[in-house]
């Protein structure tokens, strides 16, 4: 790689480091492009020239995120399917308190319709790459147990799976968000929610 070509990657990345740490602090929806220019210590017209606009920048911060979650999944543990759907959700949690602000940022983030539309912009093609992977790693794994019948069959597999997937984002945002209301008005651990968490789920999934 050229010093040009390494002085860009080099500003690329310090812009969204820039962003990253503006949309943390203020949060994406009220982050203006003056903020990450402040915080990047850059013209507005130097921005532009990387970055399209916020929606972009969001996309490329989104990328980052979907990296480590995909990380944390390269090899499914357990010996058998209810143990790998049960690392699966307790690793999805885990990752949501290890790294809150990009579980938030991707809790939050609103599909666009033009999202889908082919010849799109490789980073959004990247998100949705990997944002697809981590669906497809719960729908794989519920599947399988319908298949070998240890999951019940009275659910369609892909309504199974976006129900427990919305689930889980429900219960991860509760716990980040309301933790200490949790734990001094109602006297609650997080532990223990998701232990119940679990339970449940067996209960309507188990035959």
């Amino acid at each position: 790689m050229s010093k040009r070509a390494e002085k860009k990657l080099r500003l690329y990345n310090q812009i969204i480091d820039a962003a990253q740490t503006v949309f943390f602090t203020k949060g994406y929806q009220v982050a203006t492009m003056d903020d990450i220019c402040a915080e990047a210590n850059i013209s507005k017209r130097t921005l532009y020239m990387y970055f399209s606009g916020k929606e972009q920048l969001i996309m490329a911060v989104l990328d980052r995120g979907f990296d480590l979650l995909v990380s944390h999944y390269q090899v499914i543990k357990g010996d058998d399917t209810l143990q790998r759907l049960e690392w699966i959700i307790r690793n999805f949690i885990q990752f949501s308190f290890d790294e809150p602000d990009y579980f938030m940022l991707i809790a939050q983030f609103e599909n666009q319709r033009e999202d889908f539309d082919q010849n799109q912009d490789p980073l959004i093609e990247s998100v949705y790459y990997k944002a697809n992977f981590m669906v497809n790693v719960l729908l794989k794994c519920v599947k399988e147990g319908i298949d070998k019948k240890l999951l019940t069959q009275r659910y369609d597999p892909v309504n199974a799976t976006i129900i427990l997937w919305s689930s889980l984002f429900g219960l991860c945002s509760t716990l980040i968000k309301k933790r200490h209301y949790m734990k001094f008005e109602l006297n609650r651990r997080a532990d223990d929610i998701i232990e119940d968490t679990l339970k449940m789920i067996r209960h309507a999934l188990i035959i």
